[in-house]
């Protein structure tokens, strides 16, 4: 089988770690010979939770959290299988703690393109 399109996507609650991740992603890129797609910064989701500062009295008196979670998305264009799965061994290796990374790996069957 031979692979189509992947797809690597980042998310973070930093974004200052995120972009280092993706500059850390296009180096290895050139030294494995793959070309990248442009990165696609997805919407920022944002969550906000409002708490009571007292929970007996002062119903009136609250406070509100704010949690912003930040996607990346990534294209791999490179149609050779293992070229590609050693290079997102090495990405997920280098990877800080407080990014996640999620890889989909598309695959063109025999007939179909």
């Amino acid at each position: 089988m031979k692979l189509k399109d992947s797809l690597i996507r980042l998310k973070s609650f930093e974004h200052g770690s995120l972009n280092d991740t993706v500059d850390k992603i296009k180096v290895l890129s050139k030294e494995h010979n793959i070309s990248l797609g442009g990165v696609v910064p997805l919407p920022t989701k944002k969550t906000k939770m409002t708490l009571l500062r007292s929970p007996h009295v002062n119903k009136q008196s609250r406070e509100q959290f704010e949690i912003r979670k930040h996607s990346r998305v990534l294209r791999v264009e490179t149609l050779d299988k293992e070229k590609v799965l050693a290079f997102l061994k090495e990405v997920s290796n280098t990877c800080p703690v407080g990014v996640t990374i999620k890889t989909t790996l598309g695959f063109v069957t025999k007939g179909k393109v």
